[in-house]
Parts: C-alpha cells; sequence; structure tokens
C-alpha cells in the first residue's frame, strides 16, 4: 500500500503529472462549467420548446373542432333559413302539404358532410314533423333538455347523446331555432353530428409527440380520445342529472369513472382558465407528477382539447440532450488529458535526458549522444539542452585536462620523494663514514705502486688499509 502510495504521489507530482492537472484545471473545468450552463440553459428552453409544441398541438385541434362546429351551425343556420323550410313549418299544422320536397331537401343537407347523422325539423310545439330517417318523426322532444335550452337560445351544440333514439352511436346535437320574417318561433332544426367525425380530429398526433389526446367536457367526461378504453368515461362520479343529460329518450345508464385519472384540480384547471395552458398532474393524486399535458379549451367553453404525455416521455429528448452533453465533456476532456500528456512528454523527454546526461557525467561515463536528439529543437528545451551539451563538454574537457594535471604532478611529488630519501640517506653519520672511508680507499689506490711484484712482497702493507678500515 505504501509503495502504490509512493508511486502514485511520484506520478502525480512529477512535470507530466503537474501539468496534466493544470490543463485540466485551466481547461476542462471551465469548459465543463460552460457546457453544465449550457446544458442547463438549452435544457429549459428544449423544455419550453416541448411545452410549446403541445400547446400548440392543443390549441390547433380544438381550433379544427371549432371550424366544425361552425360549419354545420352554418348548415343549420341555411336551413333555418330556407324560405321553403319556413313555409312548411308555417302551414304544416293547419294545411298539411306534401313532405317529398321537404325531405329531399333534407337529404340534400344531410348529404353535405360525411359528419352528419340525421337531420330532424321540430314544429313550434317540439314535435319532430319531418327528418332524413323516417323512424324519427314523430317524437316530442317538449320535455327533453334540448327543447327547453333551445327555446332560450338561438343555436347551440348539446353534449354528447351516449345512448338515444335518433343515432345507433353517440352524436352530438346542433339545436337551431327557425324564426320567420317578424321574429315568431316556427320550430327548429337538429343537425346530429357523429361522435366518430370528431374522434378523426382528436385521434391525429404527431409523430414527434408519443402521447394522448383526448375531449373533455366542463363535467369531466371524456368524449373522445386516441385511447379507445377510456372513451365516454368521466373523471369523478357524476350527478343524476348531469347523468340524464347525455341520453335522450332512453333510461340513464351509469357512466364509468376513471379511478386513476380521479383528479378533480384537473378539470378545474382546464375550465377555470379562458386561455390554453399547461399543467403537471399525477394520475394517481400523489405529490409527484407523472404527467405534462397541454389543454385548449374550444369557442363555446363547453368542452376543451387535452394533449397529454407522460413525464418520462416529455423528458427523452432533455435526457438525450444531457447525455450527448455529458458525451462532448468526455469526448474534449479526453482530448485535453491526449493534448496534455503529448505536451508534458515533449517538455519532460529533454529534462529526464539532461538529468540522465548529468548522472552519466557525475559517474563519469558522458553521453554526447543522449543529448543530440534535442539540440535541434528551436524551442527553450532545445535551448537548455544545448547549453547543458556545452557545459558537459566543457566540463569533461576540464576534468581530462585536470587528471592529467593530476598525473604530472604525481609524477613530480615521486621524484621530490626520491630525492629527500636519498637525502635523508645520505645526511646520515653512518652514509658519511662509508663515504670518506671510500674516497680514502680511492685515494690509497691511487697513490700505491703500480708494479705488481712490489705489491705482492709487503704483505704489511696490503694488511694496514684493512686493519684501518
Amino acid at each position: 500500500m505504501f509503495d502504490w502510495q509512493q508511486r502514485f504521489s511520484k506520478l502525480l507530482w512529477s512535470i507530466s503529472g503537474r501539468l496534466l492537472v493544470v490543463m485540466l484545471l485551466t481547461s476542462l473545468l471551465p469548459m465543463g462549467a460552460v457546457v453544465l450552463y449550457n446544458q442547463s440553459e438549452s435544457s429549459l428552453m428544449m423544455e419550453d420548446a416541448e411545452i410549446q409544441a403541445l400547446k400548440l398541438l392543443a390549441i390547433g385541434k380544438a381550433r379544427s373542432l371549432d371550424q366544425l362546429i361552425n360549419d354545420v351551425l352554418s348548415d343549420a343556420r341555411l336551413v333555418a333559413e330556407d324560405y321553403e323550410i319556413q313555409r312548411f313549418l308555417r302551414d304544416a299544422i293547419d294545411f298539411p302539404s306534401d313532405h317529398t320536397s321537404i325531405q329531399s331537401l333534407l337529404r340534400s343537407v344531410n348529404n353535405l358532410s360525411h359528419t352528419y347523422n340525421d337531420v330532424i325539423l321540430l314544429t313550434r310545439e317540439g314535435r319532430s314533423i319531418q327528418a332524413t330517417d323516417p323512424a324519427l318523426i314523430g317524437d316530442d322532444y317538449s320535455q327533453t333538455e334540448l327543447w327547453q335550452r333551445g327555446i332560450q337560445e338561438n343555436n347551440f351544440v348539446s353534449t354528447v347523446k351516449i345512448k338515444s333514439t335518433i343515432a345507433n352511436e353517440p352524436v352530438f346535437v346542433v339545436f337551431q331555432r327557425i324564426r320567420d320574417n317578424n321574429q315568431r318561433l316556427l320550430g327548429a332544426v337538429l343537425l346530429t353530428l357523429r361522435a366518430a367525425a370528431i374522434k378523426d380530429i382528436i385521434t391525429y398526433l404527431v409523430p414527434d409527440i408519443r402521447g394522448e389526446s383526448f375531449l373533455i367536457d366542463h363535467h369531466g367526461l371524456m368524449l373522445s380520445s386516441t385511447n379507445p378504453n377510456i372513451d365516454l368515461h368521466s373523471l369523478e362520479p357524476l350527478s343524476e342529472p348531469v347523468i340524464r343529460s347525455y341520453f335522450l329518450f332512453v333510461p340513464p345508464q351509469p357512466i364509468p369513472t376513471l379511478s386513476d385519472r380521479s383528479n378533480k384540480r384537473l378539470r378545474d384547471v382546464i375550465f377555470g382558465s379562458n386561455r390554453p395552458g399547461t399543467l403537471a398532474y399525477s394520475e394517481n393524486d400523489d405529490r409527484r407528477p407523472d404527467h405534462v399535458l397541454a389543454y385548449a379549451p374550444l369557442a363555446r367553453k363547453q368542452a376543451a382539447v387535452v394533449v397529454s404525455v407522460r413525464l418520462q416521455e416529455f423528458l427523452a429528448p432533455l435526457d438525450a440532450l444531457a447525455m450527448r452533453g455529458l458525451v462532448s465533456l468526455l469526448f474534449v476532456g479526453g482530448g485535453v488529458i491526449v493534448i496534455s500528456l503529448v505536451v508534458a512528454q515533449s517538455i519532460t523527454r529533454p529534462i529526464r535526458a539532461i538529468a540522465t546526461a548529468a548522472r552519466n557525467l557525475k559517474n563519469d561515463r558522458f553521453d554526447a549522444s543522449v543529448l543530440t536528439p534535442y539540440t535541434h529543437s528551436q524551442d527553450d528545451m532545445g535551448e537548455l539542452a544545448q547549453t547543458f551539451l556545452e557545459m558537459a563538454l566543457e566540463v569533461e574537457h576540464r576534468h581530462h585536462q585536470l587528471q592529467q594535471q593530476l598525473s604530472d604532478l604525481k609524477i613530480e611529488i615521486d621524484q621530490e620523494k626520491r630525492k629527500k630519501a636519498v637525502a635523508e640517506i645520505t645526511e646520515t653519520d653512518y652514509f658519511q663514514t662509508l663515504r670518506d672511508r671510500a674516497h680514502a680507499l680511492r685515494q690509497q689506490a691511487k697513490s700505491a705502486p703500480t708494479h705488481p711484484s712490489a705489491a705482492g712482497n709487503d704483505p704489511q702493507s696490503q694488511e694496514t688499509p684493512n686493519h684501518e678500515s
């Protein structure tokens, strides 16, 4: 463990490690902060863009439904203003006339759009007198919500009729009063609008938005939805009078409630505002939202279009943006690390070479080839290597000179030592006595007769020097 820490500390505090840390601190951290800031701002912008896209989709659907309702009301108004229709209603009770032409006219109106189911004429007493389907003639509407509301308003679109005797499918009833030029009530015209026509508008979603869209009325009933399992379900339990309003000429039946969407605040928020908006809510009434929805009320405020997207799917583009930002940061960080290592190596290689050359110079093993590859560089490290090489060569040259001088000085010292040793020997009394004796002998030898016989005949003369010596 200590060895690992020591190695790590050595690596960290090396030039490469310190340069890497400096480059990371001076480049990667500021860049990371900028990336995080830009990512945060981009996330907010994308979130706002996604919310605006949901809102625009809801607004577009609401305006399409408004246009459809206006077209239906316009057709109903044309029927109400038709002279033949007004004369037929005015004279129908007192002077029964041929219904063939009127029925043909109603059928031509019914064929104007595939969204119409039937067209029905009512007398001033609220009884159906003519219809595109003869089976609908004779029904008394005087006690229904349609008639009671119709005599108060000029025209309106009723709530959906889940079941009725006038259609085999859910329909919306458009009511238009018919008055003559003197504003006397002659009757009314009913146009039944297929709920399937509205469903075509509601179920359309752009490919980029993976969610669900539904039309909800002010009572909280799902009139139409991209999910068929929640069609004609209510957000919360409905009262008996409200339930009766969804049925015509048939006994009312229970309307199922969406228990997982029992959010009273949802209906209150949607119909409490006159403008489109957005809302984050939870299906299970917990505190953490799991859906984001955009809503847009219709012009008549009877219903609203809602586009709902799960929060997880809503945040998917933001998560993808965050992931791209993280990948970019890691990629740039990796590039910074690689560049730092390359730059650090370009600096540390000459330094290591100089350190190696210094150790070799210390051990008297200097090799100029270690520094030569780095002296050709034109940067500061090349200048340092060149200067160190010149210094090392000069030191090596002076070292050789010093060695030569030491060798010469050693020879001189040896010679002086020999002279001193000889002087010490020659200056002794014993050496002086020997030298004097040798000198005397040499003198005697020079003064003695040179004839051999004379020298041989006098033995005493030969022994005397030896005795003296």
